[in-house]
């Protein structure tokens, strides 16, 4: 570059900052933001999906989770033998159908035997996943919510 077509640009640029403030230039200089990338996870549960919220530690580190829902509750209980009781009741914001797909789907992909009972009736949608790995056994209940979230709430037990 010249020197001649630097110092237009300099003084173009301080004769833009004077006439609109500094903030306008660093807008103009600043490149758009990143796209974030959406993964799967946005359409499938997955082991280690973030969820808002605290669940009891504890929870089988395989386990599918719904990506964006809230804990509304969690809790672990030591059985005997070692064993181990694990719930959580969690909801989203997501329609039921997409949930019912992607929970399927999630525990699959994550290698769990699964079977599905749909429970549906002309009133509300309600599905029971019978769930298990090679260390976890349990089912996982989903339902439509009168306010249109979904609920999903997991019941498994867990040995040594």
């Amino acid at each position: 570059m010249c020197l001649k077509s630097l110092v237009a640009v300099l003084l173009g640029g301080a004769l833009l900052a004077g006439v609109t403030g500094c903030s306008a230039i660093n807008r103009a200089l600043t490149p758009p933001p990143k796209t974030r990338h959406v993964s799967i996870e946005a359409t499938v549960a997955a082991p280690g999906a973030t969820v808002v919220g605290s669940l009891a530690k504890g929870e089988p580190s395989d386990l599918p989770l719904w990506p964006g829902a809230t804990v509304a509750s969690s809790r672990i209980l030591m059985g005997s033998g070692g064993s181990r009781l694990w719930s959580a009741t969690l909801t989203t914001a997501d329609p039921y159908a997409k949930v019912a797909a992607g929970l399927e789907s999630g525990f699959q992909n994550a290698g769990w035997s699964v079977q599905v009972a749909d429970a549906s009736t002309a009133e509300a949608s309600s599905t029971a996943l019978t769930v298990s790995s090679s260390k976890v056994a349990g089912v996982v209940t989903l339902s439509s919510q009168p306010d249109n979230t979904t609920k999903i709430s997991y019941l498994l037990t867990a040995s040594k």
